[in-house]
Order: C-alpha cells, then sequence, then structure tokens
C-alpha cells in the first residue's frame, strides 16, 4: 500500500485487530463497517500483524506423533534384540521378571512382537490413508494441500513397508528358535518302533528321551523313571531299559506298559508324578519247541532217535517240524515229529529242530550228540574233481589214506566199489566213468584184527563239456532244403533267430550278430531283424557264445535285388451308403528301373477299365467289394494292390412334406412321404385329428380351428423304424 493511502487510513492498523479484540470502540467499529469492502480488503492486506499460522498446532501433534512412533518403533527392536539374546532363565532376567517358563518364552515373544507390529502397521497404514483423502479434497489449484498430502501419503507408505518387512525379520527369527514339541503319542520311543501285532517271546527296547526334551530344566529336574511293563508286575528303572515279553499272555495279547516320571520343582522344592503309557500287543506266539535224543552219546556208527512230542504251541498248532542234523545248516536231513539219524563220524555235532506254527513263524531249539570212537575202524572218501562236477570219460583220483583205526590197528585191506560194476583195492584208486547217471562209491577198510569199517559217497556223471553249435532260421525262409541263400528286392526286411542253436550244456548266454561280412557286431539277441536297403549280396553271421566262452559260428547270404515295380492303392471313403463315390488314388506307386505305363482297375463288382492312376468310381448297389489296381511297367513286370470297400444301405429316415401347412378350417393338407429315406416297407401317419393312414401321399381334413401335432412312422423289411413330427395350423372361429 502507497504512502498515501496510508495516511489517508490512519485507523487501518486498528480493524486488522477487529477479529482478536473486544475494545475497539462502537463508532470507530461502525466506521470500518462501512467502508466499502474492497477498500478495507485492501487495507488488512497491509497491516503486518504477529500471529500463529493456521495449521501449526496440527503439525506440532503429528510431529509429536511421528517421534513418539519413531521413538517407540527404535526402542521397541532394541528390546526385542536384548530380550532375544538369550532363552535361559539362569541368563535372561527379562524371563524371569515376566515369570514365564522357557518353553512358554519363545511363543510369548512372538504374541507380543505381533501385536505390536500390527499396531503399528495398522497406524501407519492409517496415516498413509489420510494422506491420499487430504490429496484428494484438496482444491486443483491448492499445491501446497496437495504437498502435505503426499508427504504424509509417502511417510505412511514407507513405514508401513519398514513395519512389514521388520514384523516378518521377527517372526521368522523367533519361529526359528522355537522349541520342538514332541507328540504326546510318542514320549516313549521303541524299538522295534510298531508294538501291535507282535509275536513273542519278543525283546523291546524302551525310550524315554523324549519326555526330558519337553522338560524345562531351569523350573524342574527329572528324579527318577519308573516302568511296569504289564506282565505279572515286572517293573524297572533308567531312562532306557529292554524288556522280554516271554509268552503272548492273557488279555487278547495285550500288555499296558506304564512310565512314571517324577520331577522335582527347582522353585520350591516341591515333587510332582507325570505317567505316559503305550501298548504292547501280541498276536501270536511261538510254539515251545524242545526235544529228546536218544542216545545222546555213543561209538561210531551210531543211530540216533530224536522225539519233538515235547514241543506244543500255546495259542495254535504246529504245522511242521524240520531238522538239521549234519551241520550244513539246511533243515532238509529229516521231517516229522519223531526221526532217526545215523552218525558214523567221530566229533561233537550239534542237531537243531525248527518247528512251524499255524501263522508261518519258525521257533528252534538244539542239542549236541557226541560219537566216539568205536573198536571198528573209520573209512574216509576223498575225491580230487573240479568244484565238485564229474564228466563222463575222465579219470578221478579215490583216496583213502585218510581212512584209520581208533585202536592204532593197521588198515591192511581197501577194497572200492564204484558203483558201476567197476573195482578196486588199492588205497588209491584212478577210475572213470563211461555213462552219464548217479553212481554210490563205497569203500570198505580192514584192519589187522579183522574188524571192518564202511564209507560211501555219491557221484552225478555228466556230458562232458563242449562248444555250442550256432544255427541260424531266416524268415523269409529258404525255399528248398539245398539252398544257401534269401533272396528279395530292396528294401529287404529280414528276422533272423537263433533259437535253434545248440548246446550240450543248455548255457547259450550270448548271441553277436554282423549283417554286412566286416566282423563287426550290428545287433545282439537271440532274435533279431535287420532291412537291407540297397541292392547287394550280404553275408549274415551268428556268433553264439556259452557260460565257460565256448563259441560257433554259423552264417548265410542275403542277396537284395533292386526294388521292381510295386502298386500301392489308397480309397476314400472306403465305406458308406448307397449310392457311393469312392476316390481312387494308384499314383505312391513306384517303379525305380523303370516307368509304369498303364493300371488296370477291377472294381470287385465286375467293372474293369484301364485308366490313369487317379480316377472315381460309383457303386450303386449294396456289398462289400474289393477293388483292385494292377500297375503294369515298361518292362511288362506288374504289381497288384487292393482295398476292401464296404456300401450299405441307406439309413431307414422318416421325413414327409405337407401343403398347406396352415389355413383357415375346413382345411385339406396332403401329405407326401416321398423324402423318406432307405427302403420303407410300412407308412403309418396319425394326423392329430384322431384319425391315421397307411398311404404314402395321404389327405387329411381338419374341420375344426387348432393346432395339430402329425406323426410319421416309417419301417422296413427288418422291423427297423423312424418317426418324425410336424404341426399344422387350423385357423378360423370356435364354435
Amino acid at each position: 500500500m502507497s504512502e498515501e493511502n496510508k495516511q489517508q487510513n490512519p485507523t487501518n492498523q486498528n480493524q486488522n485487530f477487529q477479529p482478536q479484540t473486544n475494545f475497539i470502540s462502537p463508532n470507530l467499529q461502525q466506521a470500518v463497517t462501512q467502508q466499502p469492502p474492497q477498500v478495507q480488503n485492501t487495507q488488512n492486506s497491509q497491516l503486518k500483524v504477529k500471529k500463529t499460522p493456521p495449521g501449526t498446532n496440527k503439525k506440532l501433534i503429528i510431529g509429536l506423533i511421528l517421534g513418539l512412533f519413531s521413538f517407540f518403533v527404535l526402542a521397541f527392536l532394541v528390546l526385542f534384540f536384548l530380550i532375544n539374546q538369550s532363552t535361559d532363565a539362569a541368563s535372561n532376567p527379562f524371563i524371569q521378571i515376566f515369570g514365564i517358563n522357557p518353553e512358554d518364552w519363545i511363543p510369548f515373544l512372538i504374541n507380543l512382537t505381533s501385536a505390536a507390529f500390527g499396531f503399528m502397521v495398522f497406524v501407519s497404514f492409517i496415516i498413509a490413508i489420510i494422506g491420499i483423502f487430504k490429496i484428494a479434497m484438496s482444491k486443483k489449484d491448492d499445491k501446497q494441500a496437495k504437498l502435505k498430502g503426499g508427504m504424509m501419503t509417502g511417510i505412511g507408505a514407507i513405514l508401513f513397508v519398514v513395519l512389514v518387512i521388520s514384523w516378518m525379520f521377527v517372526y521368522l527369527n523367533l519361529s526359528s528358535r522355537k522349541t520342538s514339541t514332541v507328540n504326546p503319542q510318542n514320549f516313549i520311543l521303541t524299538v522295534p518302533e510298531q508294538t501291535v501285532d507282535l509275536t513273542a517271546p519278543l525283546e523291546i527296547s524302551f525310550d524315554a528321551s523324549n519326555v526330558a526334551k519337553v522338560v524345562n530344566p531351569a523350573r524342574y529336574q527329572i528324579l527318577s523313571y519308573e516302568w511296569n511293563f504289564g506282565d505279572n508286575g515286572d517293573s524297572g528303572t533308567g531312562q532306557k531299559i529292554t524288556h522280554l515279553y516271554k509268552e503272548k499272555g492273557p488279555n487278547a495279547g495285550r500288555y499296558k506298559v506304564t512310565l512314571t516320571v517324577t520331577y522335582k520343582d527347582l522353585k520350591d522344592g516341591s515333587e510332582k508324578q507325570d505317567k505316559f503309557e503305550r501298548d504292547v500287543v501280541f498276536s501270536n506266539q511261538v510254539a515251545d519247541t524242545s526235544f529228546t535224543i536218544n542216545p545222546e552219546s555213543g561209538p561210531a556208527p551210531l543211530i540216533v532217535t530224536f522225539d519233538a512230542s515235547s514241543s506244543a504251541d500255546a495259542d495254535g498248532t504246529i504245522a511242521k517240524y524240520e531238522w538239521d542234523l549234519d551241520e550244513d545248516g539246511f533243515f532238509d536231513d529229516a521231517e516229522g515229529e519223531n526221526v532217526k539219524y545215523t552218525y558214523e563220524k567221530i566229533g561233537t555235532f550239534t542237531a537243531k529242530l525248527r518247528v512251524t506254527d499255524n501263522n508261518d513263524n519258525y521257533s528252534f531249539a538244539e542239542k549236541q550228540i557226541t560219537i566216539k570212537a568205536g573198536e571198528n575202524p573209520q573209512a574216509v572218501i576223498t575225491i580230487n574233481s573240479d568244484n565238485g562236477q564229474f564228466e563222463k570219460g575222465k579219470s578221478y583220483l579215490f583216496d583213502a589214506g585218510k581212512s584209520a583205526s581208533p585202536v592204532d590197528a593197521q588198515i591192511v585191506k581197501y577194497l572200492w566199489d564204484f558203483g558201476d560194476g567197476s573195482v578196486a583195492n588199492t588205497r588209491t584208486a584212478n577210475h572213470s566213468f563211461v555213462n552219464v547217471g548217479k553212481f554210490t562209491v563205497k569203500l570198505t577198510v580192514t584192519d589187522e584184527n579183522g574188524l571192518k569199517g564202511d564209507d560211501s559217497s555219491d557221484v552225478t556223471i555228466i556230458e562232458p563239456k563242449s562248444a555250442p553249435i550256432a544255427v541260424i532260421m531266416p524268415t523269409p525262409g529258404f525255399t528248398d532244403k539245398e539252398q544257401t541263400y534269401i533272396e528279395g528286392e530292396a528294401p529287404l526286411s529280414v528276422t533272423f533267430s537263433g533259437l535253434n542253436s545248440r548246446d550240450k550244456d543248455k548255457d547259450i548266454i550270448e548271441y553277436k550278430w554282423d549283417f554286412d561280412g566286416d566282423g563287426v557286431t550290428d545287433d545282439s539277441g537271440d532274435v533279431v531283424k535287420n532291412i537291407f536297403k540297397e541292392q547287394g549280396e550280404y553275408q549274415v553271421t551268428l556268433t553264439v557264445i556259452d557260460s565257460e566262452k565256448n563259441e560257433s559260428k554259423a552264417s548265410i547270404i542275403v542277396k537284395v535285388k533292386a526294388h521292381g515295380i510295386e502298386a500301392v492303392l489308397t480309397a476314400s471313403p472306403i465305406e458308406g451308403e448307397v449310392p457311393l463315390k469312392v476316390n481312387f488314388d494308384a499314383s505312391g506307386s513306384s517303379f525305380p528301373e523303370g516307368k509304369i505305363i498303364s493300371y488296370e482297375w477291377d472294381f470287385g463288382n465286375g467293372t474293369k477299365r484301364i485308366d490313369i492312376s487317379q480316377i472315381s468310381y460309383t457303386y450303386n448297389a449294396v456289398g462289400t467289394y474289393t477293388a483292385k489296381v494292377t500297375a503294369v511297367g515298361s518292362d511288362g513286370s506288374k504289381s497288384e494292390a487292393n482295398v476292401v470297400v464296404s456300401i450299405r444301405p441307406v439309413s431307414l429316415k422318416a421325413c414327409f412334406n405337407m401343403t398347406p401347412s396352415i389355413g383357415d378350417a375346413p382345411l385339406d393338407v396332403q401329405f407326401d412321404a416321398s423324402c423318406a429315406g432307405g427302403t420303407v416297407a410300412y407308412y403309418l401317419w396319425n394326423f392329430g385329428n384322431g384319425k391315421t393312414s397307411r398311404d404314402r401321399k395321404p389327405i387329411a381334413t381338419y374341420s375344426k380351428p387348432g393346432n395339430y401335432e402329425i406323426t410319421l412312422e416309417v419301417r422296413d423289411q427288418n422291423g427297423i423304424t423312424d418317426s418324425t413330427t410336424k404341426n399344422v395350423v387350423v385357423t378360423g372361429v370356435v364354435e
């Protein structure tokens, strides 16, 4: 404002104080009021009065809130990391302050941080929403308001993102430190793991380690573990223990295992007990196996009787008794409740019995028999053979040098009987068998006192091993017995079989094939297939190998001629209703060595003609026809191809036309079923007015107005039917 205006309006400064003071005189107030609005505004704009800007208090409050909010976030994170340094009650005073058990400490922190961060995230979200609302509600030209709203939105969004990320970090950190819990059903661990459907007797290991895992060592001390195994009051102590269940027992084989754990509260010194239970269920008890022997000792040879009648199955029956009496590990020496066995050699032997119950469970028993030296000498046969196998025609050394007399008498005589009619009377003898089969070799020794001892051994004589014989059987095969080769046009596909190859030992283990005579194996297997694509003569060789790496080879010649003329025929369609037009195509025929000069067609219905490679033909009669084409080459060679075409009768189809379809009553309508498909033998009309007809082109009269449904049913000679329906609208006045 100019100085002139200031002089003309000396009271302008007082006017600016009008809204803020009540000490203006009424006259001055009236004068100010009567001034024009424009002058008043001009004067007011020149007054410079120091006052609090609008919104200053609001900014102060928001700044204070954000400051407190940031301080709270920072303080919370610092407090969290301090608290989270240790979850041990002995070293973490915060756990003691809150009075929370260590096993509950981490879940408590998770809930606390989730509540705190949830509140802070909610506040930051509200701040951002308020900023967005301010931007939306501000005027278009109010840039300052939009700026304030944008800053508020940005601050809220940044806080929201930071808080969410911090929340996730804190939650994952705490979750990773949660103490694992144990399923109450698994407080008692066992070996075997499953304690149902067991077979007694069985020793089970019990382990209470999982109980210790869930006990707070800062609060409680485990004093003892006491076990009750549920069978006749048997008990035990200790964290780990084993127990033998000797029998299935009563209560359907069910035992209740009870573990009593005694704790001491370290705070007040009191004691408490927890009990944990687990079921042990036996579904079967093996037989109680025992047997007697008579006699238990004696001189060789000794006949021993074994009696297992004392064996019993408390919850079932015994299905089988099996004996191992020669200590070879196999229970195949005898079967039955009572058996006998002869021990011919001196020594201590363990006789074993295996009993199988009706549930296919085994139980065992064993006893020892002592065979003493008798007065008679003991004959011992030793045979020098390869892997215990004996071949026809091969000589083997039979040795009686280990034979001895228990009374220190000299053996003065040896007698061998080889079981094939041959004998020898020396201590060692070489012998070969001329026939295959099983022979029992017997040795009888006589000492100087005239006492005798016997021994025997079974030997099985087999054919001597020899190389296999390779045989090739091709498909296609030879045309006659004298032919040594096979031939055909390229590409020639041949299947080769080596299954007719022979080996005395029947142990051919490998078949190798060479299709081109280059000495390199092209395929393997007893049956193989090869395609000879080019003209030429090929030598095919089969090599068979037995388990002893003996080999044999066989070869045949394959002659592949140039590819001759070949007819190829396709047709479309190859089936349909009469009349059917079929498109035949023989353009795929080939003659690499020449040119196809004509195509002779035979359509299978008596019609023949010579034409080009692609033609069409219409079949007018129902039936199945074999259409053939013969391709004729420039050298007079021919090749034939065919295709089967099936022609069906026209399907029965009901159809009719009517004239007119609408009109005033009385209305005569002409019906015509000439459009019906197939061979119709029977027509049945229902005109919807109570009248019917069997004519192909009937006329019906409708004397009254209405909407009439007309149905036509047609039937052929085989009883197949079809029907269709149309409407006739008859107009007029209904009487």
